[in-house]
């Protein structure tokens, strides 16, 4: 879809008392087909050890212009991992599966069915760039 003129997705936040009240929106990816908007919002406990929580949602996006439309935000995962990044899409064609990062971990996770499937670990952080000569 083609975006002339910005639309909130998400409600601004206003000032909260309790920083775990907050919630922060990391990694944002338009799918290949420009049909889904994916996204990492996270928050962390107000109190030490401070743990983070993490949420992958889903938007669908439809029409362009001044005639897309945003839909609301779908639950697809949650987690305790102290880092989640989303990383490049799979399947450039079907836009189902997206890479993420989330502790020392690189996983492929299939939007429609929730399926994750470990790619591969490591000692350290990693970022997957982009994917090249995946054939379906």
């Amino acid at each position: 879809p083609t975006l002339i003129a910005s639309q909130d997705v998400l409600p601004a936040q206003r000032h909260q008392s309790n920083q775990g009240n907050y919630r922060w929106v990391t990694t944002p990816m338009i799918s290949p087909d420009g049909h889904t908007l994916i996204y990492v919002e996270f928050s962390s406990d107000p109190v030490e050890p401070y743990d983070r929580h993490s949420a992958i949602y889903t938007v669908k996006l439809s029409g362009s212009g001044k005639n897309l439309k945003v839909g609301q935000p779908v639950l697809l995962a949650t987690s305790s991992a102290k880092l989640l990044e989303l990383g490049p899409w799979l399947d450039n064609q079907n836009s189902n599966i997206i890479t993420f990062y989330a502790d020392n971990v690189i996983y492929a996770l299939d939007i429609h069915s929730k399926a994750i499937s470990t790619i591969i670990q490591t000692k350290l952080y990693t970022r997957m760039i982009t994917v090249v000569g995946l054939n379906h």
